[in-house]
């Protein structure tokens, strides 16, 4: 019998399954083995993300699979990675076959950095950073505010009418929550505000798969206004 000599490189290399966190490969064994085939030797590191990450991401990184597949698992989100795979006998590995595939998105890390830069007695202007973590491309952010109490507003008002008593309130819609949609900027005018009054407002991102948490609540107050009659 023969030496092992080096065998011929692992063929049909390709990414044949995906998730927001994991790349799943599978190959053909070497057209010519040049012996018995004991392992496969990937190695692979990340190459593009959006998302902020340590120098973990671009350092390479090794796995051995003893059949013709391996699924790469805890991966960044919307990420490139670059995976090359060598089969060894008991003499030597061959050389690599190269293949590049990136992992789905996933939804986003909240807003931060959330801030009113400007108020008037009916409207706010809203700024803040992207997320951090993206995990993928931002479509919009959902901007949701809500009417704290009220300050200097007369919630109630009692009219005597030849000798009736009847009570007025403020309009309750001032505690509906809304939202308003904003696309391609990361800043806002929020409008139709009660005046002198509070607002609480948080700000969430959102990719393909859907909308991210929400910022951390914030709090501001309008401008006061010119009281009526």
């Amino acid at each position: 019998m023969t030496e092992e000599g080096i065998p011929s490189p692992p063929t049909n290399l390709r990414l044949s399954e995906r998730s927001s966190r994991s790349l799943m490969f599978e190959w053909e064994s070497p057209l010519l083995p040049h012996g018995i085939i004991e392992y496969y030797l990937l190695t692979y590191h990340g190459v593009e993300t959006l998302n902020t990450v340590d120098y973990s991401f671009s350092s390479l990184k090794e796995k051995v699979a003893n059949d013709t597949f391996m699924e790469l698992k805890g991966l960044e989100p919307y990420s490139e990675y670059e995976v090359r795979v060598q089969a060894s006998n008991s003499r030597a590995l061959s050389a690599g076959r190269m293949i590049a595939g990136r992992t789905l998105e996933d939804v986003p890390s909240a807003p931060v950095n959330v801030l009113v830069v400007d108020a008037d007695n009916t409207s706010l202007l809203l700024m803040w950073d992207p997320p951090t973590i993206p995990n993928g491309i931002i479509l919009y952010y959902r901007v949701v505010y809500f009417g704290a109490i009220p300050n200097g507003i007369i919630l109630s008002y009692r009219v005597e009418y030849f000798g009736v008593e009847t009570t007025s309130t403020v309009n309750s819609s001032f505690y509906d929550v809304r939202d308003k949609t904003v696309y391609n900027v990361a800043s806002t005018f929020i409008y139709d505000l009660v005046p002198f009054s509070t607002y609480n407002i948080t700000v969430a991102a959102a990719t393909s798969i859907g909308e991210g948490p929400p910022s951390s609540m914030v709090a501001n107050m309008t401008e006061e206004g010119i009281p009526s009659p």
